[in-house]
Order: C-alpha cells, then sequence, then structure tokens
C-alpha cells in the first residue's frame, strides 16, 4: 500500500501531494534518459502549443530523446510540478537536471546555450581559400588566361608536362595532322 498524500491547493484547486513512490517515478526517469520531455501528448502529437514548440526545436537538435505523456496522469501532471518546483508544463531535463519550460527553452535555444548543452554545436563552416597565380586588384574579376607559345607549348609537350588530344572528326584530321596527338 503506498503511503496517503494529502491534498493540496493552488489557484486552480486542489492538487495532488507526491508521495515516495511517485518520486521515485519521476526520478527514474529522469535519471534513465539524456534528455527527457514531460509535456502534454507525445512528441508525433503534441496535444498544446507550448509543447510544440519545444518538440519542434528538439527535433531539430536531436535525433531522439524521451517523452512523457502529462495528459495520462493527472497524478503524474501534479507530481511533476511539484518535483521540479515549476508551475506549467511542458518541462525539460538534460542529464537529470530540470531546464525549464517553453520560454526557457525557446530562449536558450535562440541564444545557442541548448544546443551547447545537448551537445550538438556546429562548428562553423571553414571559409575556402581560393588560390590564383594571377593577382588582380579586383577580387570580382576572373583571372585571366595566359596562352603559351608555340615554342613554350613543344617544350612542355617535349617534357611530358602536357598531353594533347586530337577531338576532331576524322574527315578534319585528315585535312591538317597534329603529330603529337594520339587519336581519341
Amino acid at each position: 500500500m503506498s503511503p496517503p498524500t494529502a491534498a493540496r491547493t493552488n489557484s486552480k484547486g486542489p492538487t495532488i501531494a507526491m508521495n515516495e513512490p511517485l518520486r521515485k517515478q519521476i526520478s527514474d526517469l529522469v535519471a534513465s534518459h539524456r534528455v527527457v520531455l514531460f509535456m502534454k501528448g507525445n512528441r508525433r502529437v503534441p496535444e498544446c502549443g507550448f509543447s510544440v514548440q519545444v518538440v519542434q526545436i528538439l527535433d531539430e537538435l536531436l535525433p531522439s530523446y524521451e517523452t512523457v505523456d502529462m495528459l495520462r496522469s493527472p497524478e503524474l501532471r501534479e507530481g511533476i510540478k511539484e518535483f521540479s518546483q515549476w508551475p506549467t508544463i511542458p518541462q525539460l531535463y538534460v542529464g537529470g537536471q530540470f531546464i525549464g519550460g517553453c520560454d526557457i527553452v525557446r530562449e536558450m535555444n535562440a541564444s545557442g546555450e541548448l544546443r551547447k548543452l545537448l551537445g550538438t554545436e556546429v562548428s562553423e563552416p571553414k571559409t575556402p581559400t581560393i588560390m590564383s597565380e594571377a593577382a588582380t586588384n579586383n577580387p570580382n574579376q576572373t583571372a585571366s588566361v595566359k596562352e603559351p607559345t608555340a615554342q613554350q607549348l613543344k617544350a612542355m609537350l617535349d617534357r611530358g608536362e602536357v598531353t594533347l588530344f586530337d577531338v576532331r572528326p576524322e574527315d578534319e584530321r585528315a585535312i591538317a595532322r597534329i603529330v603529337e596527338a594520339p587519336a581519341p
């Protein structure tokens, strides 16, 4: 038999005082999952606007996390409020610690604190370095191409720095043949 509970009242009327089995149930839920969201509804079907907002934020940051539907148990719904000393639902716990409700989760997400807390920090992308041999004063100007002379090209062919491919049709190749170019 569980210990008796004494009814309390708040501005919304009588509440259920938390008994030890309920406290243990909540403690076990918080301890057994890295991220737990006590909410109205579940991750797939949130049943209040605040729960929807927190689920959307967490879905962007985490592939998985635990949700507990507070609508299924009035005792649990009141117990979590006493457990956290926080009057509203949803309530987010990370690493066994109470983080806050919807407003706090939104603020932490906007500031980047939530991403850090969850360990999902995104590193800034590295800016690519573009190397060009052509020096220019205008970064929007494309680098100019310097065509080699016939003598420079012949020297590069002789050193094996360049391979020439003659891609012209057979009838054009018959008119003027490039000796060093293999046929495709």
